[in-house]
This record gives C-alpha cells, sequence and structure tokens, in this order.
C-alpha cells in the first residue's frame, strides 16, 4: 500500500491510498479513516480510542466529534472534486474552440 494523493489543510492532511482507502490527520492529533468498499470510517479520537461504524452512522451525529470531522472531509473532497471538475472542463472547452479555428483555418486554406 502507498500513497497515491494528498493534500494538506488548515486542520488536517488527507492521504489517498493506492487502495482507495482515505486517511485523514487533524492537527489535533485525532485520526479518521475511511474504506469506500466496506463504505465504513474508523475514528481514533484525542485520547486514543478507536470507533469504527458505517458512514450513515458517521453522518447521523451520534458521535460529535466524529461527526464533525467526517463532514469536514467531505466538504475538503467536495472542493477538491469541483476545482478537478472545472479543471477539466476549461481544458475541453480550451481544446473546442482549437479545433473549431482549426478547422475554419483550413476551410480557408481549400
Amino acid at each position: 500500500m502507498y500513497v497515491k494523493k494528498w493534500i494538506n489543510t488548515k486542520h488536517a492532511t488527507l492521504f489517498r491510498m493506492n487502495n482507495k482507502v482515505l486517511q485523514s490527520v487533524f492537527k489535533d492529533g485525532s485520526e479518521m479513516i475511511l474504506n469506500s468498499e466496506s463504505k465504513k470510517l474508523t475514528f481514533v479520537d484525542l485520547k486514543g480510542a478507536q470507533n469504527t461504524c458505517s458512514l450513515d452512522e458517521a453522518r447521523s451525529g451520534g458521535n460529535k466529534e466524529l461527526t464533525k470531522r467526517f463532514k469536514y472531509v467531505e466538504e475538503v473532497l467536495k472542493c477538491i472534486w469541483n476545482v478537478q471538475t472545472e479543471t477539466i472542463n476549461t481544458y475541453r472547452t480550451l481544446a473546442l474552440d482549437t479545433r473549431r479555428k482549426y478547422s475554419k483555418l483550413k476551410k480557408g486554406k481549400n
């Protein structure tokens, strides 16, 4: 297993592993590990106690610290996804514009 991507934010460092596990190490020392295949989350609090639950349970708010951090990680991931999507759309638009301009130039030469 190895780190495929990572991002450092104000409150945490997030690591995406090659097996699609996401680990978040928060600046206060707590950690969160999300497993996309099993849809499970493991939270290690400031005292070192581990709590494993489903993603739905994490959203429900039973453990306020876990829920707060889970929502933070979700927001970071949404922001990353939006930026990547916008970048991809920008490149697609540029590529289409370039093709159109090239087609016009090519037609003008014939």
